[in-house]
């Protein structure tokens, strides 16, 4: 074997452990999901009695929140991320299956669905959401920024919409979980004004 061949076998023979120990030195990603409110139907809001069926989705993401890190914001224009700090799956789902539970609670039914649908189901009421903001702020406080709409049963004719802007603190200790839930917490909000449209649309 010549010397260089030799040479170049001791280098990676010494390379394997040394990068082996780096990978298992290295901290691992944390993984979140939204939650949704588990808050029962109010006795004066349900569309139980029509029984009518609600299709959710889409759910519109800026670019800069279409991606597995959770973003925050350094300031009014920097955006931060975290590489140990991601969503256990893509955030339009996630943020779709979180307001169709919530609705599901508030509405006091069962026929809420994320779209697209595993089968065909007649929708009566569709709601679509464009977020403009959904990150952590730099005083670890959660901001959503949303534009929703709800159509009725041809998915074209528009029965109601609205502008939410909300916030939610989170306190500095709990970290990125407490960030998430705060998260969490704007989506409910978000879920309560769209769950006082449909109600009122059943009335």
């Amino acid at each position: 074997m010549s010397r260089a061949r030799s040479a170049g076998l001791r280098a990676c023979i010494v390379a394997v452990p040394l990068l082996l120990q780096a990978c298992a030195g290295s901290e691992p990603v944390r993984f979140y999901t939204l939650e949704p409110i588990a808050e029962p139907a109010p006795r004066d809001v349900t569309i139980s009695r029509d029984d009518r069926a609600i299709g959710i989705g889409p759910i519109l993401l800026p670019d800069y929140l279409d991606r597995p890190q959770i973003v925050g914001r350094d300031g009014s224009n920097r955006i931060v991320m975290s590489d140990l700090d991601a969503w256990a799956a893509p955030l339009s789902e996630q943020f779709a299956r979180t307001l169709a539970v919530n609705l599901a609670d508030l509405l006091g039914t069962q026929n809420v669905y994320d779209q697209p649908l595993r089968r065909p189901v007649a929708i009566d009421n569709q709601v679509e959401v464009d977020i403009n903001r959904f990150d952590i702020r730099a005083d670890n406080v959660a901001v959503l920024d949303a534009r929703w709409r709800l159509y009725g049963r041809d998915g074209e004719s528009l029965q109601a919409s609205g502008v939410l802007t909300v916030t939610e603190p989170a306190a500095p200790e709990s970290g990125f979980e407490g960030r998430v839930q705060a998260l969490s917490r704007c989506v409910a909000e978000l879920s309560r004004k769209i769950a006082a449209a449909i109600a009122s649309r059943s009335a």
